[in-house]
């Protein structure tokens, strides 16, 4: 540092700024950030109080903002541009934010569904359990093959793209009272995504709080029928009746093991106390 004038050379104030010399001198030959002067050996020199343009400076760059748009700013900044251009950046920052925390929440329901399985392991064991409402984005339609299920998917995973409504949740499936009884398993009701409950859509449909006979199918989707099967011999031998639609959802996919042998899949059917 030059201690008369109070400047800095420029590997001095790159290493106070914690950038790259570099960057100072990239952004002195474009014209974005120059040197409080140059001496007669045309070194660069900074002054302290050039420290906080450039940390707004980089602040803008690491946000996003372009370097052309930074030089466009400077070129014609006054106090008012700076507060209208520092505005538009911060809802830019408030917005990635924003997008951040849905993409932080949607991992950790994504992690909280894989330790279920996990901890589930090869359990397979049918057991009745009181379950809280939930929301789910739901898609119903009239299946009558595995095109209509293929094409619902593609609608509902749309939808939620384009109203960047995203859980974490894998896609899952209901199958109706009737088909239910008559066994009909894989005539598949509607088509849902889980979402936490701070969701706002007019296509949230809520799976009723109460009373579920539950499996957890471990093979193919096409293999479910063995877990139905199952769970309809147990409810009728302890005196239920079957009151709803069923619904399916995925722990393990594609996504968390190799084999579709390993898929693991949530079975829940209503249930209430036979008359």
């Amino acid at each position: 540092m030059n201690s008369s004038k109070k400047y800095f050379a420029t590997g001095e104030f790159a290493k106070l700024c914690d950038i790259s010399k570099q960057t100072l001198i990239y952004y002195d030959n474009i014209g974005i950030f120059k040197p409080a002067y140059k001496d007669e050996n045309n070194f660069r020199f900074y002054a302290l109080s050039q420290y906080d343009t450039i940390c707004t400076l980089i602040t803008l760059r690491d946000v996003g903002m372009s370097l052309e748009d930074i030089r466009s700013y400077l070129d014609k900044r006054t106090p008012q541009k700076a507060v209208d251009m520092l505005t538009n950046e911060y809802k830019k920052i408030e917005k990635k934010i924003q997008e951040l925390d849905d993409i932080s929440r949607n991992i950790k329901n994504k992690i909280d569904v894989i330790n279920k399985g996990i901890k589930i392991g090869l359990n397979n064991a049918i057991y009745i359990k009181e379950m809280e409402t939930e929301s789910l984005i739901l898609n119903r339609f009239r299946c009558n093959s595995e095109t209509d299920i293929i094409f619902n998917a593609m609608e509902l995973i749309k939808y939620c793209n384009e109203n960047k409504i995203y859980s974490g949740y894998s896609l899952g499936a209901t199958v109706s009272k009737e088909n239910i009884i008559n066994k009909r398993y894989t005539k598949i009701s509607s088509l849902f995504i889980k979402v936490d409950k701070s969701i706002k859509s007019e296509k949230i449909t809520i799976k009723p709080k109460g009373l579920y006979a539950c499996i957890n199918h471990i093979g193919s989707y096409e293999t479910t029928f063995k877990s139905y099967d199952r769970l309809l011999k147990y409810i009728e031998e302890n005196g239920y009746d079957v009151d709803g639609d069923s619904y399916e959802w995925t722990l393990f996919d594609s996504l968390i093991v190799k084999s579709e042998d390993e898929y693991l899949t949530e079975i829940n059917i209503p249930i209430r106390k036979a008359i």
